[in-house]
């Protein structure tokens, strides 16, 4: 072996031949350290000595240990199994390979073997080795670098690290303008509680995993701390990549159906040596400016921010001795009846006299004191004035008007709240109705428990509560559902232009009427113009507060305004009218709404405002099939369901709605809809309407529909059908077959046959009066029942007796329409066929004394024979009776079968005219003896009075036709 070298890899030789392992240690030597061993126990050996051998060249046949000992040694060895093993073999069998490779050995070489290419596989082997070790080591030492700078939940920069390194990204980017910026998630707590933690941590993972598949941009991003991330990049890179909105997006890609709010803070970086915690502190500043805002959610720091911090600094240190002497005062805005022109309350409001800063805006202390809690103490000291002065105004003998309070979102949580309110009242004399309680809708989307309870205390206590701010918050409907309040106060901010938008008119419209059905007050505030001010009085809303009526006032000044009043105002109440039952169609959980929905036919609850308006307020699913649309179609169309009609059904809806509710009675009509859908249809329903409730001028109705558009598509075509029978030359008749033959219709020209008025056999048919026929029609009548019965239409001729008492030839073409459980009715249409009947008789007599034959056969492909003289049955042997049973009575049939074809063909050349004897031919015909007859027959196609075609044929025997040739 050659001196080790400590910069070299090692290779273990072990062999038996000397000569073996000479020729490799010649080919590794220059770039490996070569050990050799003689057998396996000491190639074992040299191994344990040295376990960071690189690869291992191993005999399997030596003494002592063989390849296979050894190798299966190594293998179980944790320290050497990683060892790289090739075995040499002289034996070229495929299964010791095998077994040497299941073994544990990388690879085989077999003897005789070439140096060069020995030399070139192991140096692969060690390679791939070390680099696997390398890769390895690199995850390790990465994993342990991560585990120091990432967060554990979502997988990016901790605050340390995040810090870290945008430091060192300012730093090697001097000439670069950045931004830094603070992001988080409103109500996150929420969302942990709705969906759980899990799913809460999990979408925390989402936004991680969203930053670290960017690779476009070079920024840095952290998890700053619960749902606060922060990022800092570029400033040309947040512009291009639009990155607030891929921020706010972010939200609803997991919780689409949940309203989740993210608020951005950016600082523009100005001085990059800035500690990076100080950046983030600013853009947290920015982000607080827009927390509770509804309407922007992304602010850019600047310097009044701060600024604003170090005046709430200011302001915290001179708000306890401000209360203490005086500085804070109580105004009052006055609250007014419009419909009757008085005052109906005011509402306290609080301003700060700040000795140097002047007259102080709640905007400008409120929200910090609501967050350092002082806003309870600075509540108590409103609560206690307002009382104070009430008490005062009384003993001046002024008419007094109840105060509104407003009551904090901290103060809910004060356990001595509803004790202290009433201690504050009843030491002053006065009745808990003069002060209103203010609580901001907001309040519920903290702690809705906490406010339900509050509340409930504070009525119970004699209090009257109003909804503050109703409208700007995000839970509106859940807090008129859950919260039990006396009144509520809508902000005009929240519509911003009642009037001159339709749409903000059609939600401060709806609001204003949803209030009036569950009879709750509403006082708008925030009125400013003549123009809203009429218009929420138009709507039903008439207690108003705004500058169009008052500013705020210093007590003084609404002692003067009160001193002014002519008489006390008296609490108005909502003028409503109800029929009992009536708001169960309206609440979500009674039994009517189960029926509602599942199994009256289409319904609906709809309002009418007794000026031309009609608006459906509910509609089950039953109602949506009736008229042939969806939901969606029809939500253009609920507000004003009038531009559903045409013109005459919407006034007639109108007078039946009015009529509905003078009477209290329900009432009925019909409505004629316009097309739904541009490719609809028109439609008719039949509707019933029963007055359920009022408020003021509005009326609400449960309407019943159902489709009656083919009944009233059935008048239609009766009425036209009524003029066709009027018009036609055969008579009509419906007849109903039982024991006797009954007319169930008749039409004039009928009557006018059997030689009746109209009114004369209408007696007859409600007298169930059978009509008359021969004794020659019971022979043919069950003929005829089974023809009809077994869907064949009927032509047959019958005697009738007239009024008259004379005998007539009726002529009937019948077909048979049954109806499951009823039973069967007879349409005819009714010919007098007397004429043509005895004119058939004479010709018959005539002919009968010839030696030629006639029939007559329908000109169709059936050939059905109606008529056949008794000269032609004569000639060919048959009686009636036996000719039917063998031809069917058709006249295809009775040709014989090798002249059919032809003679089928050449019926197509008769003529209408009378003249013409194409089409005349000769073929056979079975006689009764089952000969074969040769004739002669001559046809003529004829258009019957009920405008059917018809073949009226002569037959001629061949050989009697020639013979009378032979003699002319």
């Amino acid at each position: 072996m050659q001196g080790s070298d400590l910069t070299k890899r090692a290779i273990l030789l072990v062999d038996d031949s000397s000569i073996n392992r000479e020729m490799l240690e010649s080919n590794f030597v220059s770039k490996y350290t070569v050990r050799h061993a003689e057998n396996g126990a000491q190639g074992l050996e040299l191994l344990r000595k040295y376990p960071d051998t690189s690869a291992v060249i191993l005999d399997l046949d030596m003494p002592v240990m063989n390849g296979y000992q050894m190798l299966e040694a190594v293998m179980r060895d944790p320290k050497l199994c990683h060892t790289p093993v090739v075995v040499i073999t002289a034996n070229g069998d495929e299964d010791s390979q095998i077994r040497a490779l299941d073994g544990g050995a990388i690879d085989v070489i077999t003897k005789p073997f070439r140096p060069r290419i020995v030399r070139h596989r192991i140096d692969a082997i060690i390679d791939r080795r070390e680099n696997e070790r390398l890769e390895e080591e690199n995850r390790l030492y990465e994993k342990l670098l991560r585990q120091s700078e990432l967060d554990e939940r979502t997988g990016i920069y901790n605050k340390q690290a995040f810090c870290r390194r945008t430091a060192a990204m300012l730093a090697a980017n001097p000439n670069d303008r950045f931004v830094l910026f603070r992001w988080d998630i409103d109500r996150f707590k929420v969302l942990n509680d709705v969906f759980g933690v899990a799913n809460g941590d999990r979408f925390l993972e989402d936004i991680g995993a969203a930053y670290r598949e960017n690779t476009r941009i070079e920024m840095t991003y952290g998890h700053w701390m619960a749902d606060h991330f922060v990022t800092c990049m570029k400033q040309e890179d947040f512009e291009r990549y639009d990155i607030i909105n891929k921020i706010l997006s972010l939200s609803s890609e997991r919780y689409g159906t949940y309203d989740l709010t993210t608020r951005i803070g950016i600082y523009e970086v100005e001085d990059t040596t800035l500690d990076v915690s100080l950046m983030c502190d600013r853009a947290l500043l920015a982000l607080q400016s827009v927390k509770n805002n509804f309407t922007n959610r992304v602010a850019w720091y600047n310097g009044s921010m701060r600024d604003a911090l170090i005046e709430e600094q200011e302001l915290a240190a001179e708000m306890v001795a401000a209360l203490e002497n005086g500085q804070f005062e109580v105004f009052y805005q006055p609250q007014y009846d419009y419909d009757n022109n008085v005052l109906h309350g005011a509402e306290a409001l609080v301003r700060w006299r700040h000795p140097q800063k002047g007259l102080i805006a709640p905007s400008g202390f409120i929200p910090f004191f609501e967050r350092n809690g002082f806003i309870s103490r600075l509540d108590e000291f409103v609560w206690r004035t307002v009382c104070i002065n009430i008490r005062k105004w009384k003993e001046m003998g002024l008419p007094v008007v109840p105060i509104s309070v407003n009551i904090s979102r901290i103060d809910l949580y004060n356990p001595r709240l509803c004790e202290t309110l009433i201690g504050m009242i009843e030491s002053n004399g006065l009745d808990s109705s003069m002060l209103r309680l203010e609580i901001t809708e907001s309040a519920y989307m903290y702690d809705p428990d906490q406010l339900v309870r509050t509340v409930e205390n504070l009525r119970s206590a004699g209090f009257s509560v109003e909804m503050d701010d109703f409208g700007s918050g995000y839970s509106s409907l859940n807090t008129l559902k859950d919260v039990p309040v006396d009144m509520l106060k809508l902000d005009m901010r929240f519509i911003e232009s009642g009037k001159d938008s339709a749409r903000s008119g059609s939600i401060l419209s709806s609001v204003v009427r949803m209030a009036q059905w569950i009879k709750l007050p509403m006082v708008a505030e925030g009125v400013e113009t003549n123009e809203q001010a009429d218009y929420l009085k138009s709507i039903g809303c008439i207690y108003l507060q705004g500058f169009y009526f008052a500013k705020p006032m210093i007590c003084e000044d609404f002692e003067k305004l009160l001193s002014n009043q002519e008489y006390v105002p008296v609490k108005k109440e909502q003028k409503t009218v109800d029929i009992e039952g009536a708001e169960d169609f309206l609440n979500a959980s009674t039994q009517a709404t189960l029926l509602f929905n599942s199994f009256v036919g289409g319904a609906q609850i709809i309002e009418y405002d007794g000026e031309g308006c009609v608006e459906c307020l509910r509609a089950n699913d039953r109602y949506f099939e009736v008229i042939g649309c969806d939901r969606k179609c029809f939500y253009s169309r609920e507000r004003d369901m009038l531009t559903m009609f045409f013109p005459e059904s919407a006034k007639e809806l109108l007078r039946v709605l009015n009529l509905a509710a003078e009477t209290g009675e329900e009432q009925q009509c019909e409505l004629h809809y316009l097309p739904i859908h541009d490719d609809g249809k028109e439609l008719w329903t039949g509707v019933r309407i029963r007055y359920l409730a009022r408020t003021d001028k509005r009326c609400i109705f449960y309407m019943a529909s159902e489709n009656i558009t083919e009944r009233k598509e059935l008048d239609a075509l009766r009425m036209r059908l009524s003029d066709i029978v009027r018009n036609i030359p055969a008579g009509i008749a419906i007849y109903r077959w039982g024991k006797h033959l009954h007319t169930e219709f008749i039409s004039q020209q009928a009557c006018d046959i059997l030689g009746y008025s109209q009114e004369e056999y209408e007696y007859l048919l409600e007298n169930n009066v059978p009509i008359t026929l021969a004794d020659s029609f019971a022979n043919r009548e069950e003929e005829i029942r089974r023809a009809l019965f077994s869907g064949q239409t009927v032509d047959s001729t019958v005697p009738i007796v007239r009024k008259d008492g004379s005998w007539i030839w009726l002529r009937a073409v019948c077909s048979m329409v049954s109806h499951e459980g009823r039973t069967p009715m007879i349409y005819a249409t009714l010919f007098d066929a007397t004429e043509q009947h005895n004119s058939e008789e004479k010709l018959e007599a005539l002919l009968s004394t010839a030696h030629c034959g006639i029939f007559k056969y329908q000109a169709d492909e059936e050939g059905r024979i109606t008529y056949i003289s008794e000269s032609m049955l004569k000639m060919l042997g048959y009686t009636r009776e036996q000719f039917t049973e063998r031809f069917d009575d058709r006249f295809p049939m009775m040709i014989w079968h090798e002249d059919r074809a032809r003679v089928l063909e050449s019926l197509y050349d008769r003529s209408i005219d009378n003249n013409s004897t194409k089409g005349a031919c000769e073929y056979r015909i079975e006689k009764a003896d089952g000969s074969l007859k040769w004739v002669y027959d001559v046809g003529q196609r004829i258009i019957n009075v009920d405008g059917k075609e018809w073949f009226y044929v002569v037959i001629i025997d061949i050989d009697q036709r020639r013979q009378l040739e032979n003699l002319v």
